[in-house]
């Protein structure tokens, strides 16, 4: 019996461990889409507050302008402990004249959800809505949220935070972008 409980256990621990290895990776096991020192690829997608276009151009007009993109959604637990931290980080910044610009993308969460979520976070900042996962999955390679790729003046990312940021990670990935 006691040797059932063990093996319970360690199949418990060594599933959860690759489920962390997968959000790294996708279904085919492949690398993830967007690594730290490729460059970030542009895309638009409808604004979750008011469905206008986000257009995210990591090498076009937004190129100068470090960028934190943050892939979230309302209902994710983590996602629920950082976004407040990453509104107010992207409000001091703002205030202070940094040229950070903060970007987010809610993955599969109808504005009904999501809008109320971002008030609550203090989160001003773009949002964008990506319903069928084309720039979540398709485009960043992201399985699991919430995930931050730190992405630099070039378009490069150069660090990706995969579950909920910090504040000493936001940070460390803030200066990183604005070196």
């Amino acid at each position: 019996m006691i040797g059932s409980v063990i093996a319970l256990v360690l199949v418990i621990v060594l599933y959860w461990g690759l489920g962390h290895k997968a959000s790294t990776t996708d279904n085919s096991g492949q690398s993830p889409t967007v690594e730290t020192g490729s460059t970030a690829p542009d895309w638009t997608l409808p604004s979750v507050t008011t469905g206008a276009p986000v257009h995210f151009y990591a090498l076009g007009r937004d190129r100068g302008r470090p960028v934190v993109l943050n892939f979230f959604s309302s209902t994710c637990v983590p996602c629920q402990k950082e976004s407040p931290l990453m509104g107010r980080t992207s409000a001091a910044l703002a205030a202070r004249g940094s040229p950070v610009q903060f970007v987010g993308v809610v993955a599969a969460d109808p504005p009904s959800g999501a809008v109320p979520f971002l008030r609550s976070a203090g989160i001003t900042y773009p949002v964008a809505e990506d319903a069928d996962f084309q720039v979540t999955s398709g485009l960043y390679g992201v399985a699991n949220i919430p995930q931050t790729f730190f992405i630099n003046r070039s378009g490069v990312v150069v660090a990706h935070t995969i579950g909920a940021v910090t504040q000493a990670s936001l940070e460390a990935g803030i200066r990183q972008i604005t070196r």
